[in-house]
């Protein structure tokens, strides 16, 4: 993309907001499905690379729900899906006011567009008995290296750390004459945070590193003694679901960040503790498992026998 307000924007994303390279890319495919329905939806005669300020300023409150109606009929984009690409407008006629004032002067025209009413997904996470027989369901009947992905599924549990958090950890993070520490990592938006590995999982950490025998830092190697890939952890976790009888293909590495999160929710019923458990950046990303907590109650008092006592 050679629009010359794009990669203006490409830059700002980078280096005053720190955004990491994926969510980059994600604004500025947001940012271009914009200008394609632009040029389509005005009939403009030019290319995409050539639209520029004058016309970005001529974007009424009308435009947008034109184009929120596109994103619905024609692209079938969900709720979330709309209003993702209605914040990344937001960011970008931001930075355009900001930029190009006053030339550019115009930025209510997104920002009078209110919120979009979304469903409420619960995610897909394990109960706690689930939660327990995952972690030991490897052996040597059904794996390769049964206690390498015992531990690997126990990290997921007990630090809800993100996938490629994970297959990036290396054993000099950690001081193993500690029985629990905190570890610093590099997380989304390529932040430095800090995650408590406790005892337990320094134990199981302790266990499966006595069993190797090479000279790789890579705290998960392969079969081939190589930092173990993102793929290959996806797999095991994939595997794991299916051994302890979940089937549905919706449950995938996050879930064990889920479940790692629901447990801790659970246990606090406190929203701020589950944020920084989870190093969220903002509480509303953290508020869906309080929905979690509302829909066990309801399936509890649903189960009750006397909810289905005939009048």
């Amino acid at each position: 993309m050679n629009n010359i307000i794009l990669k203006k924007f490409e830059k700002y994303l980078l280096i005053e907001r720190n955004c990491s390279l994926k969510t980059i890319r994600a604004y500025i495919d947001d940012i271009i499905l914009f200008l394609d329905f632009l040029k389509k939806f005005w009939k403009l005669n030019i290319e995409i690379n050539e639209i520029n300020i004058f016309i970005l300023s001529q974007v009424k409150e009308k435009t947008i729900y034109a184009y929120l109606v596109y994103l619905n009929y024609y692209r079938y984009n969900t709720a979330a899906s709309r209003q993702r690409r209605i914040s990344a407008l937001k960011t970008f006629y931001k930075f355009l006011y900001n930029k190009y004032y006053p030339t550019f002067q115009c930025c209510t025209a997104v920002n009078n567009i209110s919120p979009i009413t979304l469903v409420v997904r619960l995610p897909k996470y394990l109960n706690l008995e689930q939660a327990k027989q995952i972690q030991n369901v490897f052996n040597l009947g059904n794996s390769s290296n049964p206690l390498r992905n015992n531990t690997i599924i126990s990290v997921f549990l007990h630090t809800g750390i993100r996938l490629s958090e994970l297959v990036n950890l290396s054993i000099a993070d950690f001081d193993l004459n500690k029985d629990e520490q905190f570890i610093k990592i590099r997380v989304k938006g390529n932040k430095e945070t800090s995650v408590f590995f406790s005892k337990f999982i320094m134990d199981k950490i302790k266990r499966y590193l006595k069993t190797r025998k090479d000279t790789n830092n890579a705290l998960f190697i392969s079969n081939r003694n190589e930092r173990i890939s993102i793929d290959a952890v996806a797999d095991i976790c994939k595997k794991a679901f299916k051994l302890i009888g979940i089937t549905d293909k919706k449950y995938s590495t996050h879930s064990l960040r889920h479940t790692a999160a629901v447990l801790i929710y659970t246990q606090t019923k406190d929203l701020l503790v589950t944020k920084e458990f989870l190093n969220h950046s903002n509480i509303c990303s953290t508020e869906i498992y309080a929905h979690v907590e509302d829909e066990s109650i309801r399936n509890a008092v649903n189960s009750n026998p006397l909810a289905h006592f005939k009048i």
